[in-house]
């Protein structure tokens, strides 16, 4: 629901919190932030300082408050953050940090001769357009509250807590839904531990201290907590789109008292090794291997739940609804390829997914385009409907097939009034490659593929060529790796292309219909010499040989073994298209552009003579035929 993050920029549209080449940090970030180009809503920042010990002073805002990084320190896991920051004297401070899905969990062991504080940042100046420069056209001062809740008789800070009303993608917001969620709120409860000892408390409002003041309301509003110097913090973080209590809820059935950050590690990295432990690797390189297990993680972000035990915020009539609710779909990306590896490697999620699109057509008239928490209905068409055809096509069950029904119905047949539409037509073409083996000529599109993966796919932190799109992009690397690619999802249908590894296993979990639950489903892909060769000879798809570049939904929806026969030069095998063109009677002339050199004319034998060689865009390629 809430993601953690150091924060080293204030985001908004075009900007996500933290960039790997910053030198500073300027707090740690519980965000809502699903991808670049949208905004982020109601967040709340956790900001670590230092003050001298004979008068507080807090720094509060935004560049100010920047701490240097000591970068050779940074760790970064999916569950598990860690970075030394310095006081400018020698000391510093050692923020580490994990998470589970509504709850931050931070510990900030300070090492200073200075006295340590830390902010609880409510409200901020937040900018709501894709531009770098603030303006007086585009920040707005978001509403925010704060509390500071002390130890019951003593003067020890026990939480705090509050809320803002920040929502960069507010000017977005579909004319039929605005007035339903104008009242939007997020909401925060930041527990320390009853060990903690606190110096001293009060609020902040635009730079200006209130020492002891126990609460606030308004914007660019602050809590603070002062400790005794070389303190060791521990703070949980309770996030909420409901209400601060529910917050507090969160915090008790995630990560109760006494919890402590090794545990909270534990819990958070044994829900990432049932997903991506589910894969083991042979062969390929490095990088090749890298760039699969962080695509894994990638893949498995998105959409994102924000439901709370049992009950959600609905951004569509601003009402608090029973039932399974997610946000972050970026169903415009996600369609093509994201929702099939769903389907496959998460299916105990696809039931409430499915459900959460009813919900909002419920709640809102429509099924969602592209909903951050609130609708923006930005992109094109309505690919909704094809996530759940997806969905129906290939058995995931749980949902209201009719609801469904009416609601796909409706998008196409009825137009919707009174909303916005924006187009955003740049985005990679993902099923492109995948068209050669669809019009015979299979050798293109494994050439393609491997092309476009060394290109644009690496393990740095630049190993992306655009944006996640919400999983999207790596899903296209995961799938092109295991060698075949969803093309058209709702026909049940994948294009084999070529595989990047000699053998992938996969433990695909239960999916809720599963009887046994202990029951293996094992599906083996096999293509041994794959990474020098990128040529496919021949295919067996559960011990049946495969003759056309198509495999079925069902043949590895329950596990399944697929074996690739790979060469270095081109086969026939799947090459219909060009094994004809060179095999018609009599002779055959190939000539290049009218730019290629003398020599590249090249005239093969009669029909059925070995022809070896077939000359395209200025390439001989040997044939085995």
């Amino acid at each position: 629901m809430t993601r953690w993050v150091a924060q080293t920029h204030n985001n908004f549209v075009s900007l996500t919190p933290y960039n790997w080449t910053a030198t500073e940090v300027h707090g740690f970030q519980g965000t809502r932030q699903p991808a670049i180009w949208m905004g982020e809503n109601g967040p709340v920042v956790v900001v670590p300082g230092f003050t001298s010990s004979d008068k507080v002073t807090l720094k509060t805002l935004f560049d100010d408050r920047g701490l240097n990084m000591r970068k050779e320190t940074e760790k970064i896991t999916p569950a598990y953050y860690s970075i030394v920051l310095n006081d400018g004297v020698g000391g510093g401070v050692l923020v580490e940090q994990s998470a589970t899905s509504r709850v931050g969990h931070l510990r900030f062991t300070f090492n200073s001769s200075f006295t340590p504080y830390i902010l609880v940042e409510s409200s901020r100046q937040s900018v709501f357009t894709a531009s770098a420069t603030p303006t007086p056209a585009n920040i707005t001062f978001p509403n925010g509250t704060v509390s500071v809740n002390l130890v019951p008789g003593s003067s020890q800070v026990h939480e705090i807590c509050g809320s803002n009303s920040e929502r960069q993608d507010a000017i977005l917001t579909p004319l039929s839904t605005r007035p339903f969620v104008a009242g939007f709120n997020g909401y925060y409860c930041a527990r320390f531990d009853y060990t903690t000892s606190t110096t001293s408390y009060g609020t902040v409002q635009n730079s200006t201290m209130h020492p002891l003041a126990q609460s606030g309301e308004g914007a660019l509003l602050l809590g603070y907590a002062v400790f005794e110097p070389q303190s060791v913090v521990n703070v949980r973080v309770g996030t909420s789109l409901i209400s601060i209590d529910q917050a507090r809820k969160n915090i008790d059935a995630e990560v109760p008292d006494g919890t402590t950050l090794e545990q909270t590690v534990s819990v958070t990295k044994a829900a990432w090794t049932d997903k991506v432990g589910r894969f083991a690797l042979e062969g390929g390189s490095v990088v090749q291997q890298q760039t699969f297990w962080t695509g894994v993680a990638h893949a498995m972000q998105y959409p994102y739940e924000v439901d709370e035990q049992g009950s959600y915020y609905s951004g569509y009539d601003g009402k608090i609804h029973q039932g399974d609710s997610y946000t972050g779909y970026s169903i415009w990306d996600v369609y093509r390829a994201e929702w099939a590896f769903l389907i496959l490697f998460a299916p105990e999620r696809l039931p409430g997914m499915v459900m959460s699109m009813l919900h909002d057509f419920e709640e809102g008239g429509r099924l969602p385009m592209w909903k951050n928490i609130v609708e923006t209905n930005i992109m094109v068409g309505t690919h909704a409907d094809s996530l759940i055809a997806e969905a129906v096509v290939k058995g995931v069950q749980g949902f209201n097939t009719e609801l469904a029904w009416e609601a796909v119905w409706k998008d196409a047949t009825v137009p919707p009034i009174n909303d916005t539409t924006i187009v955003n037509e740049v985005l990679p073409s993902h099923h492109i490659p995948y068209l050669y083996a669809l019009a015979g000529a299979a050798s293109k599109t494994q050439e393609r593929v491997r092309q476009i993966a060394q290109a644009n796919y690496n393990n740095t932190p630049n190993g992306l060529s655009g944006n996640e799109d919400c999983g999207q992009m790596s899903a296209w690397y995961l799938f092109s790796a295991m060698g075949f690619y969803p093309v058209n999802p709702v026909s049940g249908e994948y294009v084999v292309g070529s595989p990047f590894f000699d053998k992938i296993t996969i433990d695909l979990p239960p999916t809720p219909q599963q009887k046994d639950k202990t029951q293996k489903r094992t599906l083996s892909i096999t293509a041994l010499g794959a990474q020098t060769m990128p040529y496919v000879k021949s295919l067996t798809v559960n011990g049946r040989k495969v003759d056309s570049p198509i495999i079925r939904h069902e043949d590895i929806a329950n596990g399944g073994e697929l074996v690739f026969e790979m060469s270095g030069v081109v086969e026939e095998w799947g090459n219909e298209t060009l094994v004809r063109l060179i095999q018609r009677k009599g002779f055959v002339t190939l000539t290049l552009s009218s730019n290629a050199e003398v020599g590249n004319r090249i005239t093969f034998g009669q029909a059925g003579a070995m022809l070896y060689a077939f000359v395209f865009h200025d390439q001989i390629m040997t044939y085995n035929i």
